[in-house]
């Protein structure tokens, strides 16, 4: 987690950065946007523009594995990332954040467990896909 100066562009709004070829990443983000009716949160592919920017802004190693989380200024990885964004989703999927008490290193081995096997359960697509309609403006490049 890192703390520095604001970005040009941010707003309070929590904004995630995924895995944009990812399947199961992809259904992720569409649960997240049916439970988040209030747009409390934003969206990014990893391969994107806006990612590469923050990557750089906020000095985020190449994290090619793991959710990002940037929320007020800090950026959270992993299962931290996962669970920290629950808490802006409607119920049940906001009580998920009790997971946080699970101490960080068991919840990361589960979290990498899955990221590692991601393509070969769930699939990817060749190109990243970001939703059209009504949830495009929830979405950075």
């Amino acid at each position: 987690m890192q703390t520095v100066n604001a970005h040009p562009e941010s707003t309070a709004l929590p904004l995630i950065l995924f895995d944009g070829t990812c399947r199961h990443c992809h259904w992720m983000v569409q649960l997240a946007i049916r439970f988040d009716p209030q747009k409390k949160l934003r969206f990014a592919p990893l391969q994107g523009e806006t990612a590469r920017d923050r990557k750089l802004h906020y000095q985020i190693k190449e994290q090619p594995d793991s959710v990002i989380l940037i929320e007020q200024e800090k950026v959270f990885y992993e299962s931290t990332a996962v669970l920290r964004s629950c808490a802006y989703l409607q119920a049940p999927l906001s009580w998920a954040r009790v997971g946080l008490i699970v101490p960080i290193k068991w919840r990361d081995k589960v979290y990498r467990w899955v990221a590692k096997n991601r393509y070969r359960w769930f699939g990817r697509y060749e190109t990243c896909r970001i939703p059209d309609g009504a949830d495009l403006d929830r979405f950075l490049p």
